[in-house]
């Protein structure tokens, strides 16, 4: 924000709504906040929080726009810690979250830091798996010392079906 009070790491992510209208998602000290920008990015609304669901302080979060046009954050799912890593599908611009899925959720150590992909088949179409990688015990010691970094592959209309499912893949250790 403009006088620096929800600052903390300036962890930012944004997808295009329609053509020129674009969706910034953020990390504060309070949770995750969105604002939106008409002209391309010259301009930007007053933040608001991301209130859909619960999301962990403190803590970066991805929002991306899939090839079905959906848009996917993935962020903890927590009101508080790095726990329960989670996509939420929004088809309204962001307006509303109606579909998600807490893919990972491990408490020890936690999770963190997603960064959302999209699959494409041998010609580049889309293949509905939405991507998320992230960190698994990022900074702990023994016993949790784990520091893995993990990837999601999630079909995403099994989401919207509301039957998901996923499968982890440890791609670091």
């Amino acid at each position: 924000t403009r006088d620096g009070s929800l600052n903390s790491f300036f962890e930012t992510s944004l997808a295009e709504i329609q053509n020129g209208h674009l969706l910034a998602c953020f990390r504060t000290k309070t949770g995750q906040y969105f604002t939106q920008s008409a002209d391309g990015g010259k301009t930007w609304s007053t933040p608001t929080p991301f209130t859909a669901h619960p999301n962990a302080t403190n803590t970066k979060a991805d929002l991306a726009r899939s090839p079905s046009g959906r848009l996917v954050l993935a962020f903890n799912r927590a009101n508080a810690g790095r726990i329960n890593m989670c996509v939420a599908l929004s088809s309204e611009g962001g307006e509303t979250w109606p579909h998600y899925y807490v893919f990972d959720p491990r408490d020890k150590p936690g999770t963190s830091y997603p960064n959302i992909s999209f699959g494409a088949d041998a010609q580049g179409n889309y293949n509905g798996f939405i991507y998320v990688a992230y960190d698994h015990g990022r900074g702990k010691l023994a016993p949790d010392y784990t520091k893995e970094i993990t990837v999601a592959k999630i079909p995403e209309h099994r989401i919207v079906e509301g039957n998901p499912t996923s499968m982890r893949y440890i791609v670091s250790k």
